[in-house]
């Protein structure tokens, strides 16, 4: 933004409210999908985004980013991105287009072990059924976070729900050692764009949760867990935060889309785990077979603060190369008929070091595919290389605070 320079009330007209918000709308017709790519030091993150858009072309580099192993970007509103670093619980925000991020926040609860590091110490003895080399801890704390928006208020926010998990009575009570399931103990906290700093809340959604989640419409949403560890979902439920109230709801997920409840054996048997945004609406998504992906996009709205909803299903056809095991992420471009398809080839399929992803588009009303081919990237959207693709809008939204600037692309 280099017009800022000129004067000062140039600077003040670009800064205004009525310019950003202008600008937003109209960037909103001009969506961009945005590749990460994770170095194998794990210490930096790529940002790209291909030069013919979702045609493909030239991979050209937004940006570089600070990173690390346990850090995650969380998927961009209104051209703000969100890293969080599930470790250490760090979090910070980000504006490509002006090029300014906050200081990492520092979240309010007191940590013990992180779920991240349970897991590395869980899994580095039992990979080959060896005693640990050092004994798993006893209590860890599991972060689930959401990115949202209140337009009321037009102010972002960041949810956090740490799971507290206290393993050793939780092997008791299943060793028949204890009488009382472990009690759920969970600590929701709320991050605001501009005060960076975490805020602890008195509300807490009750229900463990599972996966990744999304936003819509004034509202995050995630998908519930069982009770504990080892036992699947009674009932198959979303739950709601609404970003404005701070205020926790639960929505039923009818038995056509789930099944009838008691049915789950395994908890990879569960359908429509997996939580997308599509045309605005929170959506569910399940693979059907080979071939075939449901989707059910719900009606819900936090005005409303609604326990039950209205679904619309609809069909979506894989492209060819997604019917030999590969398993497909679906990303909607908002705004669009039209849906980014990836997907990595998995291991059984293909052992080698380097399994390929392939990209494509979807029209929802064509039903029809085309890949994406983006030359100077695509050799890095392989095993062993993490990666990420989200939909973008570059916008002039404010961050306050900012003291820094992103590095330039080298």
């Amino acid at each position: 933004m280099r017009f800022k320079c000129v004067s000062k009330s140039w600077q003040s007209f670009i800064q205004g409210s009525y310019f950003v918000e202008l600008h937003l709308s109209r960037s909103k017709t001009h969506p961009q999908l945005l590749i990460t790519v994770q170095n194998l030091n794990c210490d930096s993150l790529s940002i790209f985004s291909p030069e013919d858009e979702f045609i493909g072309g030239v991979a050209l580099q937004k940006a570089t980013v600070a990173w690390s192993e346990h850090a995650a970007m969380l998927t961009p509103i209104d051209g703000l991105c969100c890293f969080v670093d599930y470790l250490y619980g760090v979090t910070c925000i980000c504006n490509l287009g002006t090029r300014q991020f906050t200081p990492g926040a520092q979240t309010s609860v007191n940590l013990g072990t992180p779920w991240a590091q349970f897991q590395t110490s869980a899994n580095r003895g039992t990979r080959q059924g060896e005693p640990f080399e050092e004994p798993p801890p006893l209590v860890t704390q599991k972060p689930t976070y959401g990115f949202g928006f209140d337009p009321m208020t037009k102010k972002y926010k960041i949810l956090c729900v740490w799971e507290i998990c206290n393993h050793a009575l939780e092997a008791k009570y299943f060793l028949g050692l204890g009488t009382m399931r472990p009690k759920l103990e969970q600590i929701c906290e709320v991050f605001t764009v501009g005060e960076n700093q975490w805020r602890k809340i008195d509300e807490a959604p009750g229900i463990r949760l599972s996966g990744a989640a999304v936003y819509a419409k004034g509202s995050i949403y995630m998908r519930n867990d069982g009770v504990d560890l080892f036992t699947p979902p009674d009932n198959e439920v979303v739950v709601a935060f609404d970003v404005g109230s701070e205020k926790f709801r639960v929505i039923q997920i009818p038995d056509f889309i789930v099944g009838s409840s008691g049915t789950v054996k395994r908890d990879s048997d569960r359908r429509a785990r997996n939580l997308l945004q599509i045309d605005g609406h929170m959506a569910l998504m399940d693979r059907v077979d080979e071939y075939v992906m449901k989707l059910w996009i719900s009606d819900d709205s936090y005005k409303e603060k609604k326990m039950t909803t209205n679904w619309t299903e609809e069909t979506i056809w894989l492209p060819s190369p997604f019917q030999e095991g590969h398993y497909p992420r679906l990303i909607p471009v908002q705004g669009t008929d039209e849906i980014i398809i990836a997907s990595q080839i998995p291991a059984h399929i293909d052992p080698s070091p380097r399994r390929f992803v392939s990209v494509y588009i979807y029209n929802r009303t064509m039903k029809s595919s085309q890949e994406i081919d983006i030359a100077g990237v695509s050799a890095l959207l392989t095993s062993p290389y993490p990666y990420g693709m989200f939909i973008y809008h570059e916008s002039l939204v404010p961050i306050q605070d900012a003291e820094k600037k992103l590095d330039r692309p080298t």
